[in-house]
């Protein structure tokens, strides 16, 4: 039982602490996209790709310990699968 334990044993707790963070961080991306004169559609569209990136890098480093360009493309997949969808 070590430091690698409770790492493991957090990760819930890491992925709804990132996953806060990623939501106040396309906001303010999306708000600042608004206050510099983008249109309702633009700013969201630009916050939510600029999210899908910071999401990745942040879940992927922090709470599951991986990274990679394949993993990449399987986030971007389903992100647009999920974009489709609704």
């Amino acid at each position: 039982r070590g430091l690698s334990d409770l790492w493991q044993q957090t990760r819930w707790l890491r992925y709804l602490m990132v996953g806060a963070a990623n939501t106040a961080f396309a906001y303010l991306v999306y708000a600042l996209g608004l206050l510099f004169g983008l249109s309702v559609p633009l700013a969201s569209l630009v916050s939510l790709l600029i999210g899908i990136i910071v999401s990745f890098a942040t879940q992927g480093s922090l709470v599951f310990g991986h990274l990679s360009p394949l993993a990449f493309v399987r986030f971007v997949l389903n992100w647009l699968a999920m974009y489709l969808i609704y």
